[in-house]
């Protein structure tokens, strides 16, 4: 059986990331990134309303990310995709996991990723 006392539980999956080519215009030419970042937010409960406390991990993810939109002054914009729940069955003791997906759009030089733009 799982422990309790380690829900809810986030994970951070690796993002995937997508790169709109421009012409390059000079030394310093800018890179536009989309990077999509799925976040997971797993619960086990033994009692009590499970989707009221998947839904409010769900809002309480939402809102975390939409705090700071440009990540630190580092991105253009954050935008929430989509979010999809699911029940995985496990050893009697179900886990409620939501999957938030989010659209990272940043910049960095062609010629140096750690030059952000």
């Amino acid at each position: 059986p799982a422990n309790e006392l380690a829900f809810p539980m986030f994970v951070i999956l690796e993002p995937d990331e997508t790169f709109e080519q421009a012409p390059a215009t000079g030394p310093n030419a800018l890179l536009t990134v989309f990077m999509d970042l799925p976040v997971q937010g797993w619960i086990l409960l033994v009692r009590g309303d499970k989707s009221k406390t998947l839904g409010t991990l769900i809002q309480d993810t939402l809102k975390a990310m939409m705090v700071d939109q440009t990540r630190g002054g580092l991105a253009v914009a954050t935008d929430p995709i989509s979010v999809e729940t699911t029940i995985v069955p496990e050893e009697n003791q179900p886990k409620h996991v939501f999957e938030a997906r989010f659209r990272i759009h940043y910049r960095h030089r062609r010629t140096d990723p750690t030059v952000v733009g």
